[in-house]
């Protein structure tokens, strides 16, 4: 149960991360009245998922993501 866990924090950790280079890349080619809301309520459950695993996850596996 413990490595799957740790594969579920693992995964939801690069999610976070795709979702924030597309973000980066929607900012770069944005024209005026860019709109972020979609961008923020997937980095707000993508947060909210990551953070809920955290006290699950083996502490090497945490300190690996900062």
């Amino acid at each position: 149960m413990q490595d799957e866990l740790n594969h579920l924090h693992e995964q939801v950790s690069q999610l976070l991360g795709s979702h924030l280079g597309a973000w980066a890349n929607d900012l770069m080619n944005a024209t005026a009245g860019h709109d972020d809301s979609r961008f923020l309520s997937v980095l707000h459950a993508l947060l909210a998922m990551r953070s809920a695993l955290a006290p699950l996850v083996s502490q090497a596996q945490d300190a690996s993501h900062g």
